[in-house]
């Protein structure tokens, strides 16, 4: 891959120029294929301080890192040095472009993106019963869940949790499942009795997600709960994170 210019790199014949690369894209394959001593290397080979960009996990650095590297005319750089090292990768396929200008939503507005998803998700649950609305309403829960990290001290996880507003509840859920705040275990617990088949199958995800935080008095009272929960009709994904559970529970080892 060759350089030309601060705006401009050529991959092969094809030309593409900053305001057409996908930054949320670049950010999630650096967060996947660099591990953090990796990421500090690539720092020092772009000339920045690996120390001064904010945040302690991958997913923080590497966001800081392609924000920095988009607002400073860096992004051709980066992504030169990026495919040197993880040739096979692909580092910028056909996606939605951000102009030199702009930044990704979720990078600047995150709580306001949240919002527009509980609307979206409010929406979606009074259409019709259908295939469609459920992956809908999955596809939605994804969002929320990817948009968990950007979110941290940005709202009130207990409040939303207690909400009268489905969408706000689901929003709650899904940053538990990144969070994994064990705190709020026996709530999720609770509303395995009082919400909806479909809450009802997050919840056991974002349960799942804490199965490593739980001490052995956690653990016991979950697999209680485990035991006791029925699922009303038949529900194979329910089914599946309860067994799922209750397995991962009998391979703790206590010793």
């Amino acid at each position: 891959m060759a350089v030309i210019g601060k705006d401009t790199l050529v991959k092969g014949t094809r030309e593409m120029f900053e305001s057409e690369i996908d930054l949320i894209h670049v950010q999630r394959q650096l967060a996947k294929h660099f591990a953090l001593e990796e990421l500090r290397t690539l720092c020092f080979d772009l000339n920045l301080d690996f120390e001064e960009l904010a945040g302690d996990t991958k997913s923080a650095k590497t966001r800081e890192l392609v924000k920095h590297c988009h607002r400073y005319g860096l992004i051709s750089k980066l992504l030169a040095h990026c495919e040197k090292q993880r040739p096979n990768v692909d580092w910028n396929p056909p996606a939605e472009p951000y102009k030199a200008t702009e930044l990704p939503a979720e990078w600047v507005e995150p709580l306001q993106r949240l919002y527009r998803l509980v609307r979206a998700f409010n929406r979606n649950r009074h259409a019709p019963f259908s295939n469609e609305r459920t992956r809908r309403g999955d596809d939605i829960a994804f969002e929320m869940r990817e948009a968990a990290p950007f979110l941290f001290n940005q709202f009130e996880v207990e409040r939303w949790l207690d909400s009268s507003n489905t969408g706000k509840r689901l929003a709650a859920i899904k940053y538990l499942d990144w969070l994994q705040d064990i705190e709020f275990l026996e709530n999720l617990l609770g509303k395995l009795v009082t919400e909806s088949p479909f809450m009802q199958l997050h919840i056991l995800v974002t349960i799942d997600s804490m199965l490593d935080q739980l001490n052995e008095k956690h653990q016991a009272t979950l697999k209680v709960a485990m035991t006791a929960y029925k699922i009303a009709r038949k529900d194979a994904d329910r089914e599946f994170w309860r067994k799922r559970i209750l397995s991962r529970l009998g391979n703790v080892d206590h010793s």
